[in-house]
């Protein structure tokens, strides 16, 4: 009984190393669909002149942004909140979340120029965002399944 206990453990422990490591790895891909998104709002705010609410329905279709936005179609003043801080598929750092509830705030606030500045300016932050995460992933996507292996 202690055996298939100790074993029961050991493979808990070792699971969670490949859970961290796959977090990271979403971490990764949804940062790139977040810079993918803000070019996609970017481009329809510059070339088709829509709404923040148009671009949000158009992009609810889009399987690409399914983890950021929820399917209720309902559009109330809370809906960017929801979307970034009580979103249990998103799983970027709070920092993040915050840059990417401001983001969602200054949509719609200026005219053409500004609004495509605010997008320019979004499209950085969230690449410098990505340039780190990938730098940490080189760094522990390895180290982790072999060290919760080792301590499994």
């Amino acid at each position: 009984m202690r055996v298939i206990g100790i074993l029961t453990v050991g493979f808990c422990v070792a699971l969670t190393g490949f859970y961290i490591t796959n977090r990271l790895i979403l971490k990764s891909k949804q940062l790139k669909r977040i810079i993918y998104f803000i070019n996609f709002a970017a481009q329809k705010i510059k070339y088709r002149k829509e709404t923040v609410k148009k671009i949000i329905t158009s992009a609810l279709d889009d399987k690409d942004f399914s983890f950021l936005f929820f399917k209720d179609k309902r559009y109330d003043d809370d809906y960017f909140k929801k979307i970034c801080f009580q979103n249990k598929n998103l799983y970027i750092d709070d920092e993040q979340k915050k840059m990417l509830y401001e983001f969602f705030c200054g949509l719609g606030k200026t005219d053409l120029s500004g609004q495509i500045a605010h997008c320019e300016v979004y499209k950085a932050a969230f690449e410098n965002f990505l340039i780190k995460s990938d730098e940490e992933n080189r760094n522990k996507i390895k180290l982790y399944p072999s060290l919760f292996i080792l301590l499994g």
